[in-house]
């Protein structure tokens, strides 16, 4: 699963007409302000599922990548369905006689019918009886790095930060070469 969230400037003539004197500073200025501008998003998606989701926000910043070409720009998200153990579940050491509560996205969760914890290698993690008898057992998986990403909640706020912050790495990008920075 991926999700991709491109960055095409608008209204930026008027900050790169003061720069297109110096050969190549047009490039420049906006392969700065792109690259600067997804850095700042990359970090925000972290953040920003991090307030949702009880994962860890690495598994968002790993996933995604970052492709900057001249005034465009992209960042993309890969990645496939993570472990319910990197989630929030409780108790680590259960007894014979204890249920897993597991929660993934921060007050909802619940008991997880059937389930245990596995601790030794080869497969380590959560799994659940899909019958009655011992076997066969599956190991419980949840939301992917995308599916955090592309969840309004969490979409909307990174695209209206891109909005925001592109003009303003432009500006600063164009000032700092007019400087000689």
């Amino acid at each position: 699963m991926a999700i991709s969230i491109s960055v095409e400037p608008v209204n930026v003539e008027p900050i790169l007409r003061s720069v297109a004197h110096i050969p190549g500073a047009v490039e420049r200025a906006a392969h700065r302000a792109v690259s600067r501008t997804l850095k700042g998003a990359k970090r925000e998606a972290g953040t920003l599922t991090k307030r949702r989701y009880t994962l860890p926000a690495s598994i968002v910043s790993r996933s995604l990548m970052l492709k900057v070409s001249g005034l465009s720009g992209v960042m993309k998200s890969r990645g496939k369905r993570n472990p319910l153990e990197k989630a929030k579940v409780a108790p680590k050491n259960p007894s014979r006689s204890s249920h897993i509560r597991a929660v993934v996205v921060r007050g909802q969760g619940g008991v997880i019918r059937k389930a245990f914890r596995k601790k030794f290698h080869p497969a380590e993690g959560i799994f659940v009886r899909l019958h009655d008898s011992r076997f066969p057992i599956k190991k419980l998986k949840t939301v992917s790095a995308p599916g955090m990403v592309s969840h309004p909640e969490v979409s909307t706020p990174i695209l209206n930060k891109i909005e925001h912050r592109i003009g303003i790495e432009l500006l600063h990008a164009a000032s700092s070469i007019l400087t000689g920075v």
